[in-house]
């Protein structure tokens, strides 16, 4: 959750409503591409990835228990969605009408929003835009039943279909959502695992693991280096390429630092609050990412500074508002972040 932040603190290009702001100092460049468009890729695949894991963990596919699981993902998924993005809504209207605040805003003010559009954003395009995800989620929830049958008939071959079909840009309606191609091929790769966990995830790959460790990294290294040289496809492909290292890096790395460890209660109450700081870090961090750069000027080291404090700032707020929520009003709490 940390890394999608960071995904979502890039400042290289920053809109004001009368200026766009464009970072050039070459260091800050190749941090801010290193990390947002390198690491941090990461986060998302490995978020539909778990997302597929935990939906066919003790999977049943009868009509009953099919309809249970949409029940359940009704509630951790459709409400918080509906909330978030109502919230995000009146948040910006309130903000768009105070004193000074105007130049921060570069689109269309929430109060001249007709009807078609204020459904249009509620729905389909909230204002925390981060909910892309849950939007793809459901529709995964939707077809699950589909996924499940070319997962049982075709076994590992669904899952390298899917993924061809990603990597190679298969043009999917866009009213799945954003990156729906990005959603099927991992959340499908988290059901075969769960599916067939005894057979790949009992097994430990330490030497594997930190060969996919470096390999990620350096193909990092070399789409960062190569990002103003390269055409826009060659870009794309090192960027999944190397982010579909970084997946298996990742989790079997996790095993290296980790196996036999285990974590102090404390350590999970800090954790449950992932999903909240995932809900509440934007539009949160967009006015601070704004509103810091606005203050300090646009001196050479400004974009660089913000792109670590405005996050850190972010990732704190959101995890002491989260914990005084959970605390003092837990049934709300529950309500906005789906029973996480």
């Amino acid at each position: 959750m940390i890394l999608v932040v960071f995904l979502h603190s890039y400042n290289v290009v920053v809109n004001f409503k009368t200026a766009t702001l464009h970072t050039e100092n070459e260091v800050n460049l190749f941090i801010q591409n290193f990390i947002t468009n390198g690491i941090a890729r990461v986060a998302v695949p490995l978020f539909f990835l778990i997302s597929g894991f935990l939906f066919f963990f003790k999977h049943d596919s009868s009509l009953q228990g099919t309809l249970t699981k949409y029940r359940r993902r009704f509630k951790s998924l459709v409400i918080p969605y509906l909330f978030w993005s109502v919230f995000g809504l009146l948040l910006f209207f309130a903000l768009q009408n105070l004193p000074y605040a105007e130049n921060f805003f570069r689109n269309e003010p929430v109060k001249d929003f007709s009807a078609a559009k204020l459904a249009d954003t509620i729905f389909l395009n909230p204002i925390p835009y981060q909910f892309w995800f849950i939007k793809s989620l459901v529709v995964l929830v939707l077809v699950s039943p589909i996924i499940y049958f070319l997962t049982q008939k075709l076994k590992i071959g669904w899952v390298i279909i899917a993924a061809l079909l990603w990597f190679f840009n298969f043009p999917y309606p866009i009213v799945l959502g954003f990156e729906f191609g990005l959603g099927l091929a991992f959340f499908s790769l988290g059901g075969f695992l769960a599916l067939n966990r005894n057979n790949y995830l009992a097994r430990f790959y330490p030497k594997a693991a930190t060969v996919a460790l470096i390999l990620w990294l350096l193909f990092i290294l070399v789409q960062t280096v190569l990002i103003d040289t390269v055409s826009l496809a060659t870009y794309v492909a090192l960027q999944k390429t190397s982010a579909a290292l970084g997946v298996f890096a990742v989790w079997y790395f996790y095993d290296i630092l980790f196996k036999e460890k285990t974590f102090d209660k404390k350590y999970f109450s800090i954790f449950s609050l992932s999903f909240f700081i995932f809900a509440f870090h934007e539009p949160i961090l967009t006015i601070f990412k704004k509103g810091l750069i606005f203050l300090m000027g646009q001196k050479e080291f400004t974009p660089i500074l913000v792109y670590f404090l405005a996050p850190i700032i972010t990732i704190l707020i959101s995890m002491a508002v989260g914990a005084i929520l959970r605390q003092r009003a837990t049934s709300f709490y529950q309500l906005i972040t789906g029973g996480r």
